[in-house]
């Protein structure tokens, strides 16, 4: 072979191996020929993300973190520059979190974008920025799990516990502190609900107690008898007068007739009266029968009178000077 051919194999050899390693560091993400542009994260803390971490919005990937620094002179101590690839337009109001890889267990940036969306997107000029501290998904949604399926357990014991509170504080204000000026507590509560019972065995095994409370229920019993009785006949009379209440309807409507007429006869007469009709009528309305009614009652007067004295003259002189010539 001849020093020609022989470079010239080599030179093709070359540039074969350069192209080769070209392609290989492009399909290992080496060389990024990829357009992007730049969203800048200001937070507190990188909460485990690097340089080497992927992006992704609500689980779509959208770039890769191009650098994670310090930045002392800021409000924010760590500035994220993210490269978003062209194209990719992220709504404003998104949220930061940290995914973990299930390979590496490194953190990659989630951006999650907010519930209700208003159209607006971040610039992409370069200038668009997330402020804020990047909270961990995995935390929030074992946090949310854990809410969903113990969250109504515990919503009911609260609301359990709030029910009977005011049972026990009824139940220790009414058995009150074991000792007189000391608070209630769980331990005197229970001493003093033994003494309350302590006390209803020793009333239940008392025979005289246990006497007199037998003789309070016969008397009950027999007052319920009696009420019951006295509700039955109550009844009874309820019945009765509900059978003959059309027949005292009836005679109380004509009493009512009857005093009505006997009303009607009595004006009727009333008017007569006034009217002049009858001897009665003459005399309430004629005055000379007043009047003469009156001189003759004057001139019996005088015949008394004059009676009285021929009896006193007879009582006195006798009854011959009345019949002397």
């Amino acid at each position: 072979m001849s020093d020609r051919n022989r470079d010239a194999l080599i030179g093709v050899c070359a540039i074969l191996a350069v192209v080769s390693l070209i392609v290989l560091l492009g399909l290992f993400g080496e060389i990024d020929t990829t357009r992007t542009w730049r969203l800048t994260i200001r937070t507190p803390a990188t909460s485990g993300i690097t340089d080497s971490s992927h992006v992704s919005l609500d689980g779509v990937p959208i770039g890769t973190i191009d650098s994670v620094a310090l930045d002392p002179t800021g409000q924010w101590a760590v500035r994220i520059n993210v490269d978003i690839n062209e194209g990719i337009l992220i709504p404003t109001g998104v949220t930061a979190l940290t995914t973990a890889s299930l390979l590496t267990g490194a953190a990659n940036l989630y951006l999650e974008s907010p519930a209700q969306r208003t159209g607006q997107t971040m610039p992409i000029d370069g200038s668009a920025e997330v402020s804020g501290a990047i909270g961990s998904s995995t935390v929030r949604d074992l946090a949310q799990a854990i809410d969903d399926r113990v969250g109504p357990t515990l919503t009911t014991i609260n609301e359990l516990g709030e029910a009977w509170a005011p049972v026990g504080a009824g139940l220790s204000s009414l058995l009150g502190p074991s000792t007189p000026g000391e608070p209630a507590t769980l331990p005197g509560v229970v001493q003093r609900a033994d003494d309350v019972l302590a006390a209803a065995t020793s009333w239940l095994d008392d025979p005289e107690l246990l006497a007199e409370a037998g003789e309070i229920m016969h008397m009950a019993l027999a007052a319920v008898d009696r009420a019951v009785t006295a509700i039955e006949s109550f009844d009874s009379l309820v019945s009765n007068l509900d059978t003959h209440s059309t027949t005292i309807a009836d005679e109380v409507a004509t009493a009512g007739r009857a005093l009505s007429e006997a009303l009607h006869q009595a004006s009727s007469m009333m008017t007569r009266l006034q009217a002049g009709e009858g001897t009665a009528g003459q005399f309430l309305t004629n005055p000379d029968l007043y009047n003469n009614l009156d001189e003759t009652a004057k001139q019996l007067g005088r015949l008394s009178e004059s009676m009285k004295l021929m009896v006193e003259q007879i009582r006195e002189e006798g009854v011959g000077p009345l019949i002397s010539p």
